[in-house]
């Protein structure tokens, strides 16, 4: 697999598709690129489709120090994709935890992004020392017991429970996916990504100010992200908000046809309107 050297680390990645337009793909805490699989599918025919690892997880490297680890770090590393992978800017889907990076890297680099879209986005912002008290509460777990015992763990939680308890080949992906990963990756990032995120509501202002075409989507049954993204798409402008029925947290993976659908479309949508404009194009 292609690795990208940024900085500190090697970044692994996967590209798919020849089209000129790129959509870059960020995943969720705490399985791999692989979730993005029945995206990649339906999409490269149409469209360049990059996936990557975050750091700690998936093939990317996993330092083994924690001061390694950070929302800011996390965005510098997407930026470093984009840089290698999409010189022209790209559309960003990121879900959960990749949203909230994807978010981030909108409000301080929108000359990198063509379109954003938000999955599953938020959560944790409205009581965000409970958040943060719960997601250390997973860092010691994956430190103390590994990562084999974390994902059994982790996969009765209710928000990654209804997508595992959905059938034995979606349980095993989820166990594979978490496992692939090492136990400090994990950890640390729980604890310093997690935790240490802002919540959306800290971003107000700079939301109010962004002019990147964006496209919020969350699952019915995951209230605590149909909430956050109904505040997204109120506080940025002309922001497109869809709430896919009868379904949780990994929308992407439990209703893999709407989500396409909606990604295709906003695609569409957003190269027949041309790059957004951004005062760092035009230097």
């Amino acid at each position: 697999m292609p690795m990208l050297d940024a900085g500190d680390l090697s970044l692994c990645y996967d590209v798919s598709g020849e089209s000129r337009e790129t959509l870059v793909l960020v995943h969720a805490f705490p399985v791999s690129r692989t979730m993005w699989k029945p995206q990649v599918e339906a999409l490269a025919p149409m469209r360049r489709v990059v996936a990557y690892d975050c750091r700690g997880f998936g093939q990317s490297d996993a330092p083994s120090s924690e001061e390694a680890y950070s929302q800011a770090q996390s965005v510098d590393d997407l930026s470093a994709v984009l840089q290698a992978t999409s010189p022209n800017g790209a559309v960003i889907c990121g879900l959960s935890m990749g949203g909230n990076i994807a978010l981030e890297l909108a409000l301080s680099h929108p000359d990198q992004i063509n379109g954003l879209i938000l999955a599953s986005t938020g959560s944790g912002s409205d009581n965000p020392d409970e958040f943060r008290k719960r997601v250390n509460g997973w860092a010691n777990f994956a430190l103390t017991q590994g990562i084999a015992r974390f994902a059994e763990m982790i996969m009765k939680v209710p928000v990654f429970a209804e997508y595992a308890d959905r059938g034995g080949s979606e349980r095993q992906w989820m166990y594979d996916a978490i496992t692939s990963s090492d136990a400090r990756g994990v950890a640390h990032t729980a604890r310093r990504v997690l935790g240490g995120r802002p919540s959306v509501y800290e971003w107000e202002e700079s939301l109010g100010q962004l002019t990147v075409p964006t496209l919020v989507l969350a699952g019915a049954h995951d209230e605590p992200c149909c909430k956050m993204g109904a505040y997204l798409a109120r506080t940025i402008p002309d922001a497109k908000f869809t709430v896919v029925r009868d379904v949780g947290h990994f929308v992407n993976l439990e209703a893999p046809s709407e989500f396409n659908a909606a990604i295709a479309a906003f695609l569409d949508e957003t190269e027949a309107a041309g790059p957004p404009f951004s005062p760092a194009r035009t230097r």
